[in-house]
């Protein structure tokens, strides 16, 4: 089986005049969905904090969380 891709809708919750269309990887073993930086940017969507990250290959690191 290859990559599945899909395209959603990201909605800034707090003004549902900004959205965009956006073309994502689907991941069935994912606890969280990321986008970009610069469409949370755009969509004036705000963070509301960092997660820890891991990797498979058993690297750590921190991204920045906004609320969808």
């Amino acid at each position: 089986m290859g990559d599945v891709y899909v395209d959603i809708t990201v909605i800034n919750d707090k003004d549902f005049e900004k959205q965009q269309e956006v073309h994502f990887l689907a991941d069935t073993g994912a606890t969280r969905a990321r986008i970009p930086e610069d469409i949370a940017s755009e969509l004036d969507i705000q963070p509301v904090g960092d997660v820890p990250l891991g990797t498979g290959k058993r690297r750590r690191a921190k991204v920045r969380l906004w609320s969808l």
